[in-house]
């Protein structure tokens, strides 16, 4: 899972979901609580140069990724990808750039697309 977003947030859906690992924007813990400081920053770019390695660590080609989000940051992931779902997104322009659009309370609802078996 990479987000632009916390990476905490991102470790917690990684255990929820059963996700191999989390790559997201690190925030600062001092004795066991946030500080309200930013460490480092996960930016647009940063975002799909990780997923990028992680493709190519797994010798996975891009063509043969899905790639699922939300937000202006996805666009080079769904560009990039084979297949993309833009996921409770409210931007039209990221509605228009993923493969398709779904609505839904759970994450498990994109399974049948991921797997091909739902268009």
């Amino acid at each position: 899972l990479i987000t632009v977003g916390p990476r905490f947030v991102a470790e917690n859906l990684t255990k929820r979901y059963g996700f191999g690992s989390a790559i997201g924007t690190e925030h600062v813990v001092e004795n066991d609580i946030f500080s309200g400081k930013v460490g480092k920053v996960l930016t647009d770019k940063d975002k799909f140069l990780e997923f990028k390695k992680l493709a190519s660590a797994f010798k996975i080609k891009l063509s043969d990724c899905v790639a699922v989000g939300d937000g202006v940051s996805d666009i080079p992931l769904f560009e990039a990808c084979g297949f993309s779902i833009a996921l409770n997104a409210k931007s039209q322009t990221v509605i228009d750039k993923a493969s398709i659009a779904i609505t839904t309370n759970s994450l498990y609802d994109i399974i049948p697309y991921v797997l091909g078996t739902k268009t």
